[in-house]
């Protein structure tokens, strides 16, 4: 009987300390699982979108424009903001910089077009992609479907192998 016991008693140890692993491990993940989700928190409240806009500036020939623009919902500003998107003419991947965002605001970047557009063009074509660095200083980019990543930093990308060119603006 007194073996008995003991086979028992270490089963239900072995058993318990299966448990409380299995336990510490899920709590682990959970705790990882909220320190990405408080990371991301910022960046998940900043969007891109492309869309047509007119101004006073606008004439008879072009009455509308395409524009960037880049809005950020969250409390805290954005900086090192920049803009990656397709030239409407010529397709050249073109990178340009639009500034810190502040809070609760949204900023524009106009395409500057020289000629007609493509028949049947939209917006949507440009397919801009925004990157920025949040006040934690993470940077991210989302991408012209709405995607957020981490950036993987500077020269991880094929950015610059794909021919860029860097607008000054």
């Amino acid at each position: 009987m007194e073996v008995f016991l003991q086979a028992v008693s270490s089963a239900a140890a072995i058993i318990a300390t299966g448990l409380s692993l299995f336990l510490l491990r899920q709590g682990q993940l959970d705790r990882r699982a909220l320190r990405r989700e408080q990371r991301r928190d910022q960046a998940t409240r900043i969007s891109s979108w492309a869309d047509w806009y007119s101004d006073d500036q606008m004439t008879f020939a072009q009455p509308r424009m395409p524009g960037i623009y880049v809005a950020n919902a969250s409390g805290a500003a954005i900086y090192d903001v920049f803009v990656d998107f397709r030239d409407p003419i010529s397709g050249d991947l073109l990178r340009a910089p639009v500034g810190p965002v502040p809070p609760n605001n949204q900023k524009r970047v106009d395409v500057k077009v020289e000629g007609p557009f493509p028949s049947g063009w939209a917006p949507e074509q440009l397919f801009a992609q925004v990157n920025f660095l949040d006040a934690g200083g993470v940077r991210w980019t989302r991408g012209f479907q709405g995607r957020l990543l981490e950036d993987p930093g500077p020269g991880e990308d094929d950015f610059f192998e794909r021919g860029v060119t860097l607008l000054d603006r």
